[in-house]
């Protein structure tokens, strides 16, 4: 089990609790005021003219946060996630909020299409993805979806100096941009010992010279970006990339 498959138990957990979304809401409409949907829409208008007859795909859509705000600004949204609740849960939210969006449920770091659309979003995943090999997938994917003038953006954890409110907890440990995690031992993980704890990977914390230099050997360019700084704790970067 890698660590992203678990997403779908917490799906379920919250489902249970009639949350409609990973921040644990109940008013669909409250989805399109999300942090994500307010970066993107800084800047979305400087990139698109206009929306209408534009296409999109969401990558981690989860339960459809992303990819309902930008159907509803005119975009035909496709979204993808791992988990079949939250793909449940997403397809609910567009039926109460009126807005036409289609949701599978796939692993997007296997996906292979031969489809193009202007914009690619990655709903807060990248850092979810720890091994190497997946980030490259993504990358990959998200460079054969784009047109030539495509854009794609990034949502994503970014390594502070200080971050101690999040390591202060005792079963987090962060050691070469991997934040660990420990877990019960019923969890088929890819276990590690680290620091002296038996632990998963949990996240990839990365910098913004790593991240620009990952993003570039997979074909990219940061056409603008802007940090989020949070208190002892990660950035969020908020990213515009192109194809090069």
């Amino acid at each position: 089990m890698k660590y992203y498959d678990m997403h779908e138990d917490v799906y379920k957990q919250l489902a249970a609790k009639d949350k409609i979304s990973w921040d644990g809401q109940t008013d669909p409409k409250e989805l399109f005021n999300h942090e994500i949907n307010q970066a993107i829409g800084e800047k979305l208008p400087e990139f698109f003219n206009s929306y209408e007859g534009l296409c999109a795909v969401d990558l981690g859509t989860g339960t459809g946060t992303c990819a309902l705000n930008l159907a509803k600004l005119g975009f035909k949204v496709r979204g993808f996630d791992l988990s079949e609740t939250a793909i449940g849960l997403a397809k609910e939210n567009a039926k109460a909020l009126g807005v036409e969006a289609s949701f599978e449920v796939s692993d997007i770091t296997k996906i292979v299409t031969t489809d193009k659309v202007d914009l690619v979003v990655d709903s807060s995943l990248l850092h979810c993805l720890v091994y190497k090999e997946d980030r490259n997938n993504f990358f990959r994917v998200a460079h054969d979806l784009l047109k030539d003038e495509g854009l794609l953006f990034l949502h994503t954890m970014i390594e502070a100096k200080d971050m101690s409110e999040m390591l202060d907890r005792d079963y987090l440990v962060y050691e070469d941009h991997i934040l660990y995690s420990t877990g019960p031992d019923r969890w088929e993980m890819d276990w590690q010992e680290v620091q002296g704890k038996r632990v998963f990977p949990h996240r990839w914390i990365t910098t913004i010279d790593l991240l620009t230099e990952e993003v570039r050997r997979a074909g990219f360019k940061i056409v603008h970006s802007k940090l989020e700084p949070q208190e002892r704790s990660t950035g969020t970067l908020c990213a515009w990339l192109k194809k090069i």
